[in-house]
């Protein structure tokens, strides 16, 4: 599973991407969800909303569809 963060920043985003082509690279399916997009930037609790978000991928396998896209 892949939460998707999106950072906005030189440094953050060519990590995410790296992490995501690995991870995309290693397994047959990855189901990617990104809570930022829905959501919008939660600063602080940002990393608790993304694991929250990922249990609930874990315990349902039901992604939720990006606002963005």
């Amino acid at each position: 599973m892949l939460q998707a963060h999106g950072t906005g920043t030189a440094l953050g985003d060519p990590v995410e991407v790296g992490a995501a082509i690995r991870s995309l690279c290693q397994k047959s399916e990855v189901l990617c969800t990104s809570l930022k997009a829905n959501m919008g930037h939660l600063e602080a609790p940002a990393a608790g909303a993304g694991i929250a978000s990922l249990l609930m991928l874990m315990q349902t396998a039901c992604l939720a569809s990006n606002a963005q896209l």
